[in-house]
């Protein structure tokens, strides 16, 4: 369990999603917390998608992780 307090997770979901539903990613949140995992969760106001505006969080997410 030590490695993986390591980890970084970035989690991003769209809360009007119709194909995976929000509250998997709120449960995905949920146990990464319990786990001692380091996260970043985002809830966007979209459906099952990507968008560049994801994209360019997911690119200054990674650059951070750099550092």
């Amino acid at each position: 369990m030590e490695k993986l307090k390591s980890l970084k997770a970035l989690v991003i979901h769209g809360i009007h999603d119709e194909v995976l539903n929000i509250n998997y990613a709120r449960q995905s949140k949920s146990l990464l917390d319990s786990l001692h995992i380091s996260n970043e969760y985002i809830e966007l106001d979209m459906s099952h998608t990507v968008t560049s505006e994801e994209i360019n969080m997911i690119n200054e997410w990674l650059l951070k992780q750099n550092k």
